[in-house]
């Protein structure tokens, strides 16, 4: 069967075809491309080779899962959540949304660090960089600054039920800093723990859930929740666990937490992933 580029990888990750497996499930030429980097062995040691072995053994998975009543129900939210998402990045690429800043309440606290991190600027060219955009304009990561959910749901952009109900969801979806503390690869769901706020959930990830390395990294991700079914999606963002950064970030920002002020968190922790460029890039979810 033929995939169109714009369609819903079959792979479960929430993105577009085109933007994750197009042109990766041929082995044969994979291959070929290990064989120019001396030998398959060599290339799966690439950042390239790694990423595509994490996509093949997910579609493997995913043949093997599709029959499962609860993966049918989260293909079936993650390609509502892919539409409700092109439609604002249309309506944001139109220029009809406008995000502003009211920082009259808190700017006597606010450090000039902090203020200097709202003008990151994002690589648009690339996913990764446009991923990271959207998540700043489309969730709320702010209680100083509006969001296209607000703006969706304030001006009645979607009358069916369904997407009104998974307006709300997004609106009240967490992101964080998260590590995984169990994985069951049997029903394609890991346990995921906000390292800052406690917060747990029954995540469905049909590739993370077949990742063997999961104990080793700290995921920033953003997770939603509609008819009881838990889903990542954001920038897939991943440090290692013994990396000094990320320990001297948790350690800090434990001290003075607060669940309504994610977006400076959010901007400290992109910046660095950018700035030092760690390379584990395995995946960038659909928003």
């Amino acid at each position: 069967m033929k995939i169109g580029r714009n369609e819903l990888c079959p792979c479960g990750s929430g993105k577009k075809y085109k933007y994750c497996c197009m042109g990766k499930e041929n082995i044969e030429e994979e291959f070929e491309i290990g064989k120019k980097k001396n030998s398959w062995e060599e290339f799966l040691n690439t950042e390239e080779g790694m990423e595509t072995m994490y996509n093949m053994l997910a579609n493997m998975r995913d043949f093997l899962l599709k029959d499962k009543p609860h993966i049918k129900e989260y293909k079936k939210i993650r390609k509502l959540h892919s539409e409700i998402i092109d439609n604002m990045q249309q309506y944001y690429e139109e220029g009809n949304f406008k995000q502003e800043f009211d920082l009259g309440e808190v700017k006597d606290k606010i450090e000039t660090k902090n203020i200097k991190l709202l003008s990151t600027d994002f690589d648009t060219s690339t996913q990764l960089g446009m991923t990271a955009l959207l998540n700043i304009i489309i969730y709320k990561n702010s209680s100083t600054a509006n969001c296209l959910t607000e703006e969706y749901l304030r001006k009645n952009k979607f009358r069916k039920p369904e997407k009104v109900e998974f307006l709300r969801a997004m609106l009240n979806s967490e992101a964080g800093l998260f590590e995984i503390t169990k994985t069951d690869k049997e029903n394609a769901q890991v346990k995921m723990k906000n390292v800052l706020s406690g917060k747990e959930y029954l995540v469905t990830d049909i590739a993370l859930s077949g990742n063997k390395n999961n104990d080793k990294f700290y995921w920033y991700n953003r997770i939603i929740t509609y008819n009881g079914i838990s889903f990542g999606t954001g920038v897939g963002i991943i440090f290692e666990k013994n990396d000094k950064f990320i320990i001297n970030w948790i350690n800090e920002n434990k001290k003075n937490y607060n669940e309504k002020e994610e977006m400076v968190r959010f901007l400290t922790l992109y910046n660095e992933y950018q700035k030092n460029d760690r390379g584990i890039k395995l995946r960038v979810n659909n928003m």
